[in-house]
């Protein structure tokens, strides 16, 4: 049985809900199951308010406003005491200086909210409970934001802005096994921020569709998360920003455009990075801190920089680069370390350190003028060098150690080596093929092999 229990409705809506007016104000409160209520305010008004209360199980509330500025939606379900089913349905369109606010408690609640052809419009989506979900939409809006929270276990959320401009996202989470979904495309100086913190959550960030200057930050604290974060489809001078706490931590991310910043940082333990970055003049920043760290990145075009920090147990670096002037810098501290770094091009870069035991390098370059420079310390290390073309260069330190070794392999004319190792049991092995070659190297300590081969073979 449906039940309409209004404590006070001033303003007229339904009836002259087409009417031009002004100033208007709609209360609705329902108490009980199963109830419906409605408030349309529209045609060319301004300054006009709907608020809608209900406290009771499966109720409905929607409120509609268009052509109009300086107004408000606001719907309460579930409180003070929490309710089951609720379903909160908010439209506004074609309007300016607007703002819904809604707050649901209990389980199994909606909320579905849109603001079109908007400016300066808010969206605020307050959730706590189980099993709530939130669809939350804005679309050729301008200075615009959408704020989601939900607080539970096994949350949804679903946020889009589309041809927006100076537009924010911020989602936050709190709870087990929860997903978030947020979506900006063809949106300029847009961002969106997302925490989520609990267990077991699900993150994906898109930005996309001839998109500039957009921002995306994700935080999640808890185990098991999972992001996955995009900027593509043409995409300049936009960052992405990621922290991950906690255990079996996945991250993945991809950027397409020009001009595009990436930074992730894992804190705890089997953090797993996966990036790509496709276009000019990228950076990437990746730090883990923890066990059984593993980062795979690829860097596609020209002008690309890398760096990668690595503080644990069982690190391992895949990176690969292709294009010209790329620059890489790895950093490994702790047992087990290894780093795979290929890059093809002209004028690439690979600094390198490696502090702890048991490393393992590997460096392979094609193209010309290429080089690589570092250093090793610790225990069991090795170091495998191959450059193909002509005018590379190799400095290679294992000053500190024992058991290391280096091979290192030069295709081409006038490429350079510089060797070093001091402790016990050392070997190095230098092939240059080709004219106009010269090799230096260093061994200190006991059980020390040499060979050095030059010329063409």
């Amino acid at each position: 049985m449906k039940k309409l229990l209004p404590l006070a409705i001033a303003a007229a809506f339904a009836g002259n809900a087409y009417a031009a007016s002004d100033d208007n104000y709609g209360y609705v409160a329902q108490y009980g199951a199963d109830n419906t209520a409605t408030i349309d305010q529209t045609v060319e008004s301004s300054i006009n308010s709907a608020v809608l209360y209900q406290n009771g199980d499966e109720n409905t509330a929607e409120a509609t406003q268009s052509n109009t500025s300086n107004s408000s939606i606001t719907v309460w379900q579930g409180w003070p005491t929490q309710s089951v089913g609720g379903e909160a349905i908010m439209t506004q369109s074609r309007s300016s200086n607007v703002s819904q606010f809604t707050q649901q408690q209990g389980e199994d609640n909606q909320a579905r909210v849109s603001q079109a052809r908007s400016s300066n419009a808010d969206i605020t989506t307050f959730q706590e409970g189980s099993l709530n979900s939130i669809r939350a939409r804005q679309v050729r809006t301008t200075e615009s934001s959408i704020n989601a929270e939900q607080y539970g276990v096994d949350n949804y959320a679903y946020v889009r802005q589309s041809r927006a401009s100076n537009s924010l996202i911020d989602l936050t989470q709190d709870g087990q096994n929860n997903y978030a979904n947020i979506s900006q495309s063809t949106d300029n100086a847009s961002v969106a921020t997302a925490a989520q913190l609990g267990d077991d959550n699900r993150l994906y960030i898109h930005q996309w569709s001839n998109s500039d200057n957009n921002f995306a930050d994700a935080l999640q604290v808890g185990n098991g998360n999972y992001a996955h974060l995009d900027q593509y489809t043409s995409t300049s001078y936009s960052s992405v920003t990621l922290l991950q706490e906690g255990n079996d931590n996945d991250a993945h991310a991809r950027q397409d455009g020009n001009n595009l910043t990436l930074s992730i940082s894992s804190i705890g333990n089997l953090n797993e990075v996966d990036a790509r970055q496709f276009g000019s003049d990228h950076e990437a920043t990746i730090e883990q801190l923890g066990d059984e760290n593993t980062v795979e990145l690829d860097q596609n075009d020209t002008a690309q920089f890398a760096a990668i920090t690595q503080d644990g147990i069982g690190n391992l670096v895949i990176l690969d680069q292709e294009g010209n002037a790329g620059s890489t810098n790895a950093n490994q501290n702790g047992n087990g370390n290894a780093s795979e770094i290929n890059q093809s091009g002209d004028f690439n870069m690979v600094t390198y350190s490696q502090s702890g035991d048991q490393n393992i390098l590997t460096v392979d370059q094609l193209g010309t003028e290429n080089e690589v420079y570092g250093s090793s310390t610790g225990v069991n290390q090795l170091v495998d060098i191959d450059q193909t073309g002509e005018g590379h260069y190799a400095y290679i330190d294992q000053f500190s150690g024992s058991d290391n070794t280096i091979t290192a392999t030069q295709t081409g004319s006038n490429n350079s080596y510089y060797g070093y190792q001091g402790g016990e049991a050392n070997s190095a092995t230098l092939t240059q093929s080709d004219n106009g070659n010269y090799a230096t190297s260093y061994q200190y300590g006991s059980g020390n092999a040499l060979s050095i081969t030059q010329g063409t073979l």
